[in-house]
């Protein structure tokens, strides 16, 4: 159940950088990095 909840949280930060990315034509370092982080932590 735990995975699920991850997995759920991940999808959102994902769904959330592509926004920015769309709305800005770009990412900031430190985001990217933390998301990087928390993708390969669940991958």
């Amino acid at each position: 159940m735990g995975y699920d909840i991850a997995a759920v949280y991940v999808s959102h930060i994902i769904a959330n950088e592509m926004l920015y990315e769309m709305m800005y034509g770009k990412n900031e370092p430190k985001k990217v990095s933390l998301f990087s982080k928390i993708w390969a932590f669940f991958k």
